[in-house]
């Protein structure tokens, strides 16, 4: 069953926000009565599920409560999951009225269903409740009866299903669709459940979709009567029409229910809105029309169905891009022609659906786009950004690789970094002499200018020996922020105040904490990966702890880079101890990569994988572990089979 309303869950709906037009309303702003219903004016306020969902009774000057004590609906749910609408009791009459932005259509055929039940309040023992289908003049402000009123008895403590046939008329047709359930003064608890208004013409849109944008020029109409209508139509006309507010009949269409590939009899208009519907013919001359259903043509111009992607390679490996456009009169790539481009430069690439980029280097490093071309009109794709893996930056924090004036990037790139005051070099995580810096407000901090390390893979790896020793305070390791939130930089990489690690992009706190504490005076390897789908990953002397999904880096990419200290100004929680051997990569490295850059220091290899056949727990299957198991060949631990 197509059903072209929904109204049952519109009451879990309103305890949010108001999103239905459903309003509730009391005798004091004059209930809607079938006598005076002309005169009546919707209530200016709107109540939504004033009772609440803790199913206490309702105090407020309201009418409607969900959570009464009969249980939520028909489904015998609690009332904690299903919830049932609730004609109230104190008031001299009261309703329901739900009023739609949809209109009644003449020719058509509705039926609106509903469950109902009731329970006994106190001495009041009235069971009647009526139900209005009214169509609403927004200009004269008056209803009409669509059908005239419909009383229905509530049994006590049962539940009882109704329906209601609808065909709208001239004189209704056009106006605003409003359904009220009415009860009258003092009476008992009626109990409303599973709404819905059902177009009982059964037809649905196939080809194009409601509200289809990008539909070809040349469409196959199709639609499909849904079992259940309780007939076999005598014929379908397809009607379809653009700004003229005349349907323009296009067609008489075969009586078969499953219709498929009527095309218009010539070619739509380009980038324009198309209505259309479907008349069933119940007879040769009396038939129900279906809703209007819109859609939006394609433009003239290429439309980019497969947008490049970005990429990602190691150096010297082959970089592609390509590109899936289709002609819109057409509608596959007849007569269309590509040029590619690197975003700052003139000169096109290549001119295939595919750009080829051989043994890519750092100077290839760029966003590139391409143009698609049809008959003089053209679109641009997106932009995809070929980034080449590469250590950006590499602090050794050493003496011998402090200039006097900078702390050298020995990775090739001159990211070189300006500490303040006077560095205190002290030993190193390796126990090298003068190997490490050893922070404080006055000295050893510093800025590496403003470049963005990520600009072109959106990934990142931030790797550093740390020995923290154990200030209570945030402790910033490498940052790049001008100021808190994500408006104000990228990223902060820091140690908090019980020795955990963390990653943050400011106030959205997406964060990543490593499990293990960094202990107080003693050297650790972290590092944090971030991939361009943001997943992040926190190591602690080469070992994985946490990971995390959907890391967003912030916004401002031209932000300070800062190496042990968070806020340059004002000035704000330096490192609480010493730095040593600072990387950072433009991609997230593999778990083996973080182990190489903690084995560098610590010459410490690292088990990642042991072999199930490593029987002395060495990570390594050799003659050691065979001699082990021919130690103990045909030991037999059974019991009672092995017992001597």
């Amino acid at each position: 069953m197509n059903k072209f309303l929904l109204l049952g869950i519109v009451v879990a709906l309103m305890c949010n926000f108001a999103c239905a037009e459903v309003f509730f309303s009391d005798g004091m702003e004059g209930a809607p009565n079938p006598a005076n219903m002309d005169q009546y004016s919707p209530p200016l306020a709107t109540w939504f599920c004033p009772a609440g969902i803790d199913g206490a009774e309702n105090e407020a000057p309201s009418v409607i409560a969900i959570n009464s004590a009969l249980p939520g609906g028909t489904d015998g749910a609690d009332n904690a999951t299903g919830y049932a609408m609730r004609l109230g009791y104190a008031y001299d009459s009261v309703s329901l009225r739900v009023a739609l932005t949809d209109t009644w259509q003449e020719g058509k055929s509705y039926t609106l269903g509903f469950d109902y039940g009731g329970k006994d309040h106190g001495t009041h023992h009235s069971k009647n409740f009526q139900v209005l289908i009214k169509a609403y003049d927004a200009l004269t402000q008056a209803w009409t009866d669509v059908v005239p009123s419909q009383t229905f008895s509530a049994e006590f403590e049962t539940w009882q299903h109704g329906e209601i046939q609808i065909i709208p008329d001239a004189t209704t047709a056009g106006k605003q669709i409003q359904i009220f359930f009415y009860k009258d003064a003092n009476t008992a608890f009626k109990f409303i459940d599973n709404v819905e208004l059902v177009d009982d013409t059964f037809v649905t849109p196939l080809n194009p979709l409601k509200n289809q944008q990008d539909v070809s020029i040349t469409p196959a109409f199709q639609w499909q009567l849904q079992d259940g209508a309780g007939f076999t139509p005598e014929k379908y006309v397809l009607q379809y029409r653009i700004d003229d507010p005349n349907w323009e009949t296009t067609g008489t269409v075969s009586i078969d229910p499953a219709v498929s590939g009527v095309q218009p009899t010539a070619a739509l208009d380009f980038e324009s809105q198309y209505y259309w519907r479907v008349l069933v013919y119940d007879t040769a001359t009396t038939f129900q029309t279906s809703d209007d259903w819109t859609f939006t043509t394609v433009a003239a111009t290429p439309l980019i169905i497969t947008q490049p992607a970005d990429v990602l390679v190691d150096p010297g490996q082959d970089a592609e891009f390509s590109v899936v456009a289709i002609n819109p009169a057409t509608d596959d790539d007849t007569g269309l022609t590509y040029k590619w481009f690197k975003v700052g430069q003139t000169g096109s690439l290549g001119t295939e659906s595919t750009l080829i980029i051989s043994a890519v280097q750092e100077e290839n490093e760029a966003e590139y786009f391409c143009t698609v071309y049809r008959n003089g009109l053209s679109a641009d794709t997106d932009v995809a950004m070929l980034a080449v893996k590469t250590l950006e930056a590499h602090w050794t924090m050493d003496q011998a690789d402090f200039d006097g004036t900078y702390y050298l990037d020995i990775s090739g790139h001159d990211h070189h970094a300006d500490p303040n005051g006077t560095p205190v070099f002290s030993t190193g995580a390796n126990e090298a002499e003068n190997g490490a810096v050893t922070l404080n407000p006055a000295n050893g901090w510093a800025t590496a200018g403003t470049w963005n390390p990520s600009e072109y893979s959106n990934s990142l790896t931030l790797s550093a020996w740390v020995s923290w020793d154990g200030t209570v305070d945030t402790n910033g390791i490498i940052c790049k922020r001008d100021g808190w939130g994500p408006a104000e930089g990228m990223w902060q990489w820091t140690v908090n105040s019980s020795g955990l690690m963390w990653l943050a992009n400011g106030s959205v706190s997406a964060w990543t904490p490593g499990h293990v504490p960094v202990l107080q005076d003693q050297w650790h390897h972290l590092c944090m990966t971030i991939d361009a789908d943001g997943l992040t990953k926190a190591f602690v002397n080469g070992i994985q702890f946490n990971q995390t999904y959907n890391f967003i880096m912030g916004d401002k990419t031209d932000s300070l880079l800062l190496i042990g200290i968070i806020d340059n100004d004002p000035l704000t929680r330096v490192f609480n101890g010493s730095l040593d051997d600072i990387r950072i990569y433009n991609y997230a490295r593999t778990p083996e990569q973080v182990i190489e850059d903690y084995y560098a220091i610590s010459e410490t290899a690292i088990c990642l994988n042991k072999p199930v056949m490593d029987v002395n727990d060495d990570c390594i299957v050799d003659l050691k572990d065979m001699e082990i198991l021919l130690s103990q060949w045909l030991d037999c631990g059974l019991v009672p089979d092995c017992l001597q």
